[in-house]
């Protein structure tokens, strides 16, 4: 009987110890998560990294051709060439996505056709910081901008 009773207690005190250092795990985790949340330092090379990967998506998706914007969707085998002031919306949200408006909706009726989109977020791979840090928002609101200028550059008729 006195066996079992040690071995209860001994038991007992292995999840208490393993809990707390679990416990203590858990809380060093969170802080280094919400350390790594605040960096809000952007270097230039990590910007201009950034803007050379969008660039060069950007150049290889969508296209100014005088019939048009020709739109190439990521996920299909096929070219889309639309009107030049076809709407599309700019979505900034991990990542940078453009999604043009179907053939049936107007400017003022928007309805996305969802097979045709542009997302670009493989710049998040690779970056010394979360991308849901201050530093990632950053960046992240900095290739929508650089993404608006070229859509309303095509959309002025000139190729960027």
């Amino acid at each position: 009987m006195k066996t079992l009773i040690v071995f209860i207690v001994g038991v007992t005190l292995f999840f208490l110890y393993a809990h707390s250092k679990r416990e203590e795990a858990d809380e060093r985790a969170h802080a280094d998560l919400q350390r790594h949340l605040q960096v809000s330092e952007l270097s230039p090379d990590v910007v201009k990294n950034a803007f050379a990967q969008l660039d060069t998506a950007l150049h290889k998706a969508i296209v100014f051709t005088p019939a048009g914007i020709m739109f190439r969707p990521q996920e299909a085998d096929r070219t889309v060439i639309v009107s030049l002031n076809t709407p599309y919306q700019i979505v900034c949200h991990e990542g940078v996505s453009i999604t043009f408006a179907s053939a049936a909706s107007d400017l003022t009726d928007y309805t996305p056709d969802s097979s045709d989109f542009f997302t670009f977020s493989d710049y998040q791979k690779n970056l010394p910081f979360l991308p849901e840090s201050v530093a990632g928002k950053k960046l992240t609101s900095l290739l929508c901008a650089r993404t608006a200028v070229y859509m309303q550059t095509l959309q002025n008729g000139n190729n960027p």
